[in-house]
């Protein structure tokens, strides 16, 4: 059973999108759960919250880091667990599950002209998709605190070492903030082409065109994480080195042996 409580007010991004986008019907917890992890509680308050229930209840686990592996929650019975679990060895002995779930088959036909267009162009040339996280990244204190604000030395790195690798590469830019995508490539001297018309309930559109550009430079985000993971085509995947603050990719088992790690100035 699944605590979604959390997104009745969640103001970033779209809120919970699993079914409406994947079909994907999840058994939900009611709204009284004994565990208070209401989204009325402010993000300190929660905290302590937390806490609290940890060392009152001893059938909850709260993942004490989000990139450990924990593989005792396997044979936990009856628990409520709470935590972000961004560790590929969770996921690693379902992968062909969760890419049978985690597709976009029944949205072909609702793909609007401008979009099939798009995605003719980016199956039959060597498309790079790069995308650019901006928004509460970028203007908010607290994002920036828990995540490292990827700039434009990454992205001009990244840039260079598909150029090395990839013959006649065309880029195109998703991003849910286009001015500053555009500030952070402003030295790139190569032809760019913008996305910015798939946002709000449309974003799932910029996922569906990532994962079928045949390279991908991606940011410090699950957005872009998802849409190289769910990637068929076997080419170039770029990720930054510092993923989160203080977390350096290179030390983190959250990506495929295969993608590439950019390092960075911060």
């Amino acid at each position: 059973m699944y605590d979604i409580s959390g997104f009745a007010d969640y103001n970033l991004h779209n809120g919970f999108e699993l079914e409406r986008i994947f079909g994907i019907n999840l058994t939900a917890l009611n709204g009284q759960s004994e565990f208070l992890f209401r989204p009325e509680i402010s993000p300190v308050k929660r905290f302590v919250v937390k806490k609290i229930l940890h060392g009152k209840y001893k059938n909850i686990f709260i993942q004490p880091d989000a990139y450990t592996y924990y593989p005792e929650v396997y044979e936990m019975d009856n628990f409520y667990l709470d935590g972000y679990w961004q560790n590929l060895d969770y996921i690693r002995s379902v992968e062909d599950e969760i890419r049978g779930l985690y597709n976009f088959d029944s949205k072909m036909q609702k793909l609007d002209e401008k979009n099939r267009e798009l995605l003719s162009v980016i199956v039959n040339s060597n498309s790079v998709g790069v995308h650019i996280r901006g928004g509460d990244y970028v203007r908010s204190s607290r994002a920036r605190f828990f995540h490292n604000v990827i700039n434009s030395e990454y992205y001009l790195n990244a840039i260079r070492c598909i150029f090395k690798e990839v013959s006649s590469p065309e880029f195109f830019v998703f991003t849910d903030d286009i001015e500053y995508a555009k500030f952070l490539l402003k030295d790139v001297q190569h032809k760019l082409t913008f996305v910015p018309h798939n946002s709000g309930k449309d974003s799932w559109k910029d996922m569906l065109l990532m994962m079928n550009c045949k390279h991908l430079i991606i940011a410090n985000s699950t957005f872009s994480w998802w849409a190289g993971y769910l990637n068929s085509c076997k080419g170039m995947i770029i990720v930054p080195e510092w993923w989160a603050r203080n977390k350096r990719s290179s030390q983190l088992n959250l990506f495929k042996d295969s993608w590439k790690i950019i390092d960075f100035e911060r």
